[in-house]
């Protein structure tokens, strides 16, 4: 019997999310919010960051329409930066609360999704023919927590 694909993504998705959660738990506080991880991003201003992208990843899996926030038609650069400016006074609680809420929609939406929305573009409405959902799903989910887990491993290190 052939595992689904679904299966591996969602495999994939809770295992990295478990060490992305692991990171950040392990993590004080006080280091929690200290400027520098990525210029004068803190790892409180990352959990906001790649909270906004599984919510995006979630919009995407339900709608199955490439239709989601009006910040995608900024540069990265950019809509990174008005990601930051929104959330960098927000209280770290609720920013956790807000990852975890947003982490449970992902994986809902993931159970409902079938193979094929994960890896035939013409089951996303909008979505170019020579793109894999699976793969816009990956680089801003499960990949995107692994590059940030570098750079706050490399932070930590330089700190401590």
């Amino acid at each position: 019997m052939r595992k689904s694909v679904k299966g591996s993504v969602i495999n994939t998705l809770l295992y990295a999310r478990r060490d992305w959660d692991r990171l950040i738990n392990s993590v004080d506080e006080v280091e929690i919010g200290k400027v520098g991880v990525r210029g004068e991003w803190s790892i409180k201003d990352l959990i906001a960051h790649v909270t906004w992208y599984e919510k995006e990843m979630e919009i995407l899996i339900r709608t199955k329409k490439l239709d989601g926030s009006a910040l995608w038609e900024l540069s990265s650069k950019e809509r990174d930066d008005v990601i930051y400016q929104k959330n960098k006074f927000k209280p770290l609680d609720e920013l956790k609360k807000h990852s975890l809420k947003t982490f449970a929609y992902l994986l809902d939406a993931l159970e409902t999704a079938d193979d094929a929305d994960l890896l035939d573009p013409g089951q996303i409405e909008g979505m170019p023919k020579d793109w894999q959902p699976l793969d816009i799903i990956a680089n801003n989910t499960w990949m995107h927590y692994t590059h940030h887990e570098k750079e706050i491993r490399e932070f930590l290190d330089k700190n401590n």
